[in-house]
Protein backbone atom coordinates (compact mmCIF):
# COMPACT_ATOMS: atom_id res chain seq x y z
CA UNK A 1 0.00 0.00 0.00
CA UNK A 2 3.01 2.33 1.06
CA UNK A 3 4.51 2.02 -2.41
CA UNK A 4 1.36 3.21 -4.63
CA UNK A 5 1.47 6.09 -2.18
CA UNK A 6 5.38 7.02 -3.09
CA UNK A 7 5.87 6.41 1.27
CA UNK A 8 8.88 4.13 1.01
CA UNK A 9 9.91 5.32 4.92
CA UNK A 10 6.82 3.65 6.16
CA UNK A 11 6.87 0.75 3.54
CA UNK A 12 10.33 0.09 4.89
CA UNK A 13 9.20 0.09 8.35
CA UNK A 14 6.15 -1.86 8.03
CA UNK A 15 7.57 -4.54 6.02
CA UNK A 16 10.73 -5.04 8.25
CA UNK A 17 8.40 -5.14 11.13
CA UNK A 18 6.73 -7.70 9.48
CA UNK A 19 9.50 -9.59 8.73
CA UNK A 20 11.14 -9.33 12.20
CA UNK A 21 7.20 -10.48 13.70
CA UNK A 22 6.89 -13.12 11.57
CA UNK A 23 10.37 -14.68 12.53
CA UNK A 24 10.20 -14.10 16.06
CA UNK A 25 6.99 -16.50 15.41
CA UNK A 26 9.28 -18.82 12.99
CA UNK A 27 6.58 -18.31 10.69
CA UNK A 28 8.27 -18.71 7.71
CA UNK A 29 5.49 -19.11 5.36
CA UNK A 30 4.69 -15.59 6.83
CA UNK A 31 7.77 -14.10 6.17
CA UNK A 32 7.61 -14.59 2.46
CA UNK A 33 5.12 -11.71 1.71
CA UNK A 34 6.72 -9.29 4.09
CA UNK A 35 9.90 -10.31 1.94
CA UNK A 36 8.53 -9.11 -1.48
CA UNK A 37 6.93 -5.96 0.25
CA UNK A 38 10.24 -5.20 2.00
CA UNK A 39 12.07 -6.48 -1.84
CA UNK A 40 9.77 -3.99 -3.37
CA UNK A 41 10.41 -1.00 -1.55
CA UNK A 42 14.21 -1.78 -1.62
CA UNK A 43 14.11 -1.81 -5.60
CA UNK A 44 13.41 2.19 -5.83
CA UNK A 45 16.46 3.24 -3.67
CA UNK A 46 20.19 3.23 -3.96
CA UNK A 47 22.77 0.72 -5.08
CA UNK A 48 22.70 -0.90 -2.25
CA UNK A 49 19.08 -0.77 -1.30
CA UNK A 50 18.87 -2.88 -4.99
CA UNK A 51 21.95 -5.24 -4.08
CA UNK A 52 19.32 -5.65 -0.75
CA UNK A 53 16.48 -5.89 -3.02
CA UNK A 54 18.01 -8.73 -4.87
CA UNK A 55 19.20 -10.46 -1.57
CA UNK A 56 15.76 -10.18 0.11
CA UNK A 57 13.85 -11.32 -3.26
CA UNK A 58 16.29 -14.84 -3.35
CA UNK A 59 15.62 -15.36 0.38
CA UNK A 60 12.20 -15.61 -0.32
CA UNK A 61 12.80 -17.72 -3.55
CA UNK A 62 14.62 -20.40 -0.87
CA UNK A 63 12.07 -20.37 1.80
CA UNK A 64 8.93 -20.73 -0.83
CA UNK A 65 11.69 -23.84 -2.30
CA UNK A 66 12.15 -25.35 0.56
CA UNK A 67 8.69 -25.12 2.34
CA UNK A 68 6.91 -26.22 -1.33
CA UNK A 69 4.90 -23.32 -1.83
CA UNK A 70 3.72 -23.90 -4.37
CA UNK A 71 1.68 -21.00 -4.84
CA UNK A 72 4.10 -18.80 -4.60
CA UNK A 73 6.80 -19.79 -6.73
CA UNK A 74 6.22 -17.95 -9.59
CA UNK A 75 5.64 -14.93 -7.65
CA UNK A 76 9.15 -15.41 -5.98
CA UNK A 77 10.60 -15.75 -9.20
CA UNK A 78 8.90 -12.54 -10.44
CA UNK A 79 10.51 -10.70 -7.50
CA UNK A 80 14.27 -12.60 -8.18
CA UNK A 81 13.79 -11.39 -12.19
CA UNK A 82 12.60 -7.53 -11.11
CA UNK A 83 15.58 -7.16 -8.68
CA UNK A 84 18.01 -8.92 -10.98
CA UNK A 85 16.80 -6.56 -13.52
CA UNK A 86 17.45 -3.55 -11.84
CA UNK A 87 21.15 -4.51 -10.78
CA UNK A 88 21.46 -4.57 -14.82
CA UNK A 89 21.71 -8.24 -14.30
CA UNK A 90 19.38 -9.68 -17.28
CA UNK A 91 21.14 -13.19 -18.03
Amino acid sequence: MYNRLDDFANAKKHARDALTKYGALGAREGEVPALFCLAEVMRAGSQDDRQEARRLSETALAVVQERGLEYNLSWALHYVALARAEEGKLS
